[in-house]
């Protein structure tokens, strides 16, 4: 037995460095312009993994309540299309269910993982991956495996617990800058401060 969503939240952590700007600057031979506009779609994307994770919960635990295959054909369509923007086709609507609500366990890595970035970037800076004690305090964690679930992790890390929001603020912040607070007057993108 074990959380899952911890080696998962491992993996995406890692996987997420691909999309840093200044992981990318460092490892990839593209021009600068080019690594921001990557960097930015990376985070889009990121984002749509995100929207696309949520929908398809939200989807599973309706088609989880038993019922009429026809309304949960109806309801994949409807779910998924109007969260993303996107058609789904109604035959798909079984295609990706691996176990019962197993997708929660992955937007819990999701959670997990912004989480934990968020931390190493606050405790051991933007390049993080640079930082012997980074590196420590992950291999620390690694040790553990499975003991601790995500949401015992992320509370030795000072969390209440798993929540979308470092996530989804790692996303903004790369999509359009730092705001000055959430409704705020101004919000601070690359390209300067703009009244909202």
């Amino acid at each position: 037995g074990g959380d899952n969503s911890v080696t998962e939240g491992y993996g995406a952590l890692l996987e997420r460095l691909s999309g840093d700007p200044a992981w990318v600057a460092e490892h990839v031979r593209m021009a600068d312009a080019d690594v921001i506009a990557y960097a930015d779609f990376a985070a889009f994307w990121y984002l749509g993994l995100i929207r696309h994770t949520a929908a398809q919960l939200l989807y599973e635990v309706t088609l989880n309540r038993g019922g009429d295959l026809a309304l949960a054909r109806e309801q994949y369509e409807g779910i998924l299309g109007t969260s993303l923007g996107v058609s789904f086709p109604q035959e798909q609507f079984l295609e990706g269910i691996d176990d019962v609500l197993g997708i929660a366990r992955y937007a819990r890595a999701l959670m997990f993982e912004g989480t934990l970035s968020g931390w190493l970037r606050s405790s051991f800076g933007d390049a993080w991956w640079r930082s012997r004690e980074a590196g420590g305090e992950l291999r620390r964690q690694w040790a553990l495996g499975q003991e601790l679930n995500a949401e015992a992790l992320v509370a030795q890390l000072g969390y209440d617990h798993l929540d979308w929001r470092p996530v989804l603020r790692q996303i903004r912040t790369r999509l359009i800058g730092e705001m000055s607070g959430y409704g705020g007057p101004n919000i601070t993108t690359r390209a300067g401060t703009r009244k909202v």
